[in-house]
């Protein structure tokens, strides 16, 4: 099991969705509406939801006593929003400002008009339903999961840290494995559902996926909560995730019906480890879904090609070849002892049967040519490949060098 961070924001604006759907919630509504307490109003407009989930209510940021690890005192969601109200910036629904606290406050409204604690909500509307067993957004983890979770480094050759505690829980408190993730992942990619469990209904699940606020051309925009934008030509929309010592990044092709989602445990030396997702993600694009207007480059030919003879050269006969050389050994995780041991999961078909995800997620010795540990899933739809790593994983590896 791994931290997703900000990733987690994904299950919040799902179960805001989820309730705007029965009618108990408004995007365009003024949020003080929802909560006990209020939002100042100080440029003559209120805060909506549609502005948490754009990024754009206006809040200054803050991550002043947002992280903690020791679980004694931790304050709840609710007692962190009213203790730390965060200045108003700018007018709302004009400025982006990423917002730990705005997604915050949008999963207490969640709390507050569900009538259930944030975390038991996405536990039973999301996580139960699409059978992620091993997910929670409790903290402490529950005991059940202690033996399952990886440790997190600021380096390879750092002691591992201390689990990490997030008091703005709907901003980032989620861990989970990457085969639960492929079912939240297949849930979006097919309209809301997975086999027989549905956590938002196919028109819901467009919207959500649809712009949310309007853009200049050729700019990324917001897709309520998710960050929508153009790489290769293809519709990407995803979120990315950073505690002090995990990286996630989730993102999905939804005309495609494929998606990536994959996590670090470490920050690495020079914080290498975001040119590293950035090579990853990038290689795995270019190599599969590369930009369909890209020009093909013809190869270089002499001017005089082909020769003016009579008959067409011949080609000498190849030498035989020559044995390989023998390969010295490459470092395992045991050489590394300051990383846990990989997982990776090639595959997710459509609406896979529960063993079909077991077998998928295996531990691979792949990764252990790699020299980082990171889990790795893709779902695809339609069409049931393996999809494998190296090609990316030797890309991330030059970049931290």
């Amino acid at each position: 099991m791994v931290r997703i961070g900000s990733t987690s924001k994904l299950f919040t604006w799902t179960a805001v969705m989820q309730l705007v759907e029965q009618g108990k919630l408004d995007l365009d509504r003024n949020i003080n509406d929802y909560l006990d307490f209020r939002i100042p109003e100080n440029f003559g407009k209120p805060v909506t939801l549609r502005d948490l989930m754009n990024h754009r209510a206006g809040f200054e940021e803050g991550l002043k006593d947002v992280l903690w690890t020791n679980p004694h005192g931790v304050p709840s969601t609710e007692a962190y929003l009213k203790d730390h109200q965060r200045p108003m910036l700018f007018p709302p629904g004009q400025v982006p400002a990423y917002s730990n606290y705005g997604a915050a406050l949008a999963g207490y409204i969640v709390e507050r008009i569900s009538k259930e604690p944030y975390e038991r909500y996405i536990e039973r509307h999301i996580l139960v339903p699409l059978g992620m067993a091993h997910t929670s957004f409790d903290q402490p983890l529950p005991e059940r999961f202690a033996s399952s979770v990886s440790k997190g480094y600021r380096t390879a050759s750092a002691p591992p840290g201390p689990y990490e505690l997030i008091v703005t829980r709907p901003a980032g408190s989620g861990t989970t494995t990457l085969a639960d993730m492929s079912r939240f992942m297949l849930a979006h990619l097919q309209d809301g559902h997975v086999g027989d469990a549905e956590i938002l209904k196919a028109d819901t699940a467009k919207l959500m996926h649809s712009p949310s606020e309007e853009a200049a051309p050729g700019f990324a925009t917001m897709a309520h909560g998710f960050f929508r934008e153009v790489h290769n030509g293809h519709t990407m929309i995803g979120h990315g995730g950073d505690t002090i010592y995990f990286h996630n990044e989730f993102e999905l092709l939804p005309a495609e019906g494929v998606g990536i989602d994959f996590t670090f445990n470490s920050r690495g030396r020079g914080d290498a480890v975001y040119l590293a997702r950035e090579a990853l993600l990038d290689g795995f694009l270019d190599r599969y879904f590369p930009n369909p207007a890209a020009p093909v480059v013809p190869p270089d030919v002499p001017p005089d090609w082909p020769p003016s003879v009579a008959a067409p050269p011949v080609n000498p006969p190849l030498p035989p070849l020559l044995p390989p050389s023998p390969l010295p050994p490459l470092p395992t995780f045991e050489d590394l002892p300051s990383f846990g041991p990989p997982s990776l999961g090639v595959w997710a078909a459509t609406d896979p049967q529960p063993a079909a995800i077991e077998s998928i997620t295996s531990a691979a010795p792949t990764l252990e040519r790699l020299g980082f540990a990171f889990l790795f899933t893709c779902a695809l739809l339609e069409w049931s490949t393996a999809v494998s790593a190296p090609f990316i994983g030797k890309a991330a590896q030059r970049r931290m060098k």
